[in-house]
């Protein structure tokens, strides 16, 4: 299992992949519940920032607080795609 996959979770990183694909952007409030859910957050957490960047060979989507912290970064790599998308598909 790729780890990404491993470290994160099959539930987190198809949500994150279907941001970054299908929605292409992330709302403030998407942001803010999907890291609620996964318990990144707590509800002490006031504001949550979501930033998605698609370079030339990796995919990056990271959140951030109102001070600039970053929560969460993940980066997957163009090459590593594949076994990432095997890992999320067995069940």
């Amino acid at each position: 299992m790729h780890p990404i996959v491993e470290k994160y979770g099959k539930q987190l990183i198809k949500e994150l992949l279907d941001i970054i694909f299908i929605t292409k952007k992330i709302e403030s409030e998407v942001a803010y519940n999907l890291l609620l859910k996964h318990k990144i957050i707590t509800r002490r957490t006031k504001t949550v920032y979501g930033y998605i960047y698609k370079g030339y060979n990796n995919n990056r989507i990271y959140f951030t607080n109102s001070r600039g912290k970053y929560i969460l970064d993940v980066r997957i790599l163009d090459e590593d795609m594949p076994k990432v998308l095997e890992d999320l598909c067995l069940e």
